[in-house]
């Protein structure tokens, strides 16, 4: 009996493969990031986290939205709201969509944390807290560490 014991092996190195080349997208981004401000940090981090709409796996994202530059990856977050804004990501979830919207922001800087004082950061966090009123699954943490 000629049998296969891994009918799905192919199926499952794509996802391996993608795994790979995922995480070593989001290494270069974050050395890519690295010196840059913490607003764009976490509009990174935001992104690769979102393990459900897995944006660093999107061709179209990658494509309209990072660029390379040796070992290292960045988001062109102008490019990325542009595109965003041109419907470009149309076909994803309207959460999807959301978290992609909301991480633009960030990495664009829409809101201008860098200009608020500590207070003022502090009002927004808890206005964001309030409106989501989140329950924390295990593993996010919401300070920096």
């Amino acid at each position: 009996m000629d049998h296969d014991p891994q009918p799905n092996a192919r199926a499952d190195w794509g996802k391996i493969t993608r795994h790979l080349a995922t995480n070593a997208l989001a290494d270069r981004l974050r050395a890519g990031a690295a010196d840059h401000e913490p607003h764009r940090q976490a509009a990174l981090e935001l992104l690769i986290a979102d393990d459900h709409s897995r944006w660093l796996d999107n061709e179209t994202f990658t494509a309209m939205c990072v660029y390379e530059n040796n070992d290292r990856a960045y988001i062109n977050w102008r490019g990325a709201r542009d595109a965003f804004d041109n419907g470009a990501f149309d076909k994803s979830s309207t959460t999807e969509r959301a978290i992609l919207d909301y991480a633009i922001a960030l990495g664009e800087d829409r809101f201008k944390f860098h200009l608020m004082d500590d207070r003022q950061r502090a009002l927004l966090a808890a206005a964001t807290v309030r409106a989501i009123d989140p329950i924390i699954p295990a593993g996010v943490r919401l300070v920096k560490e």
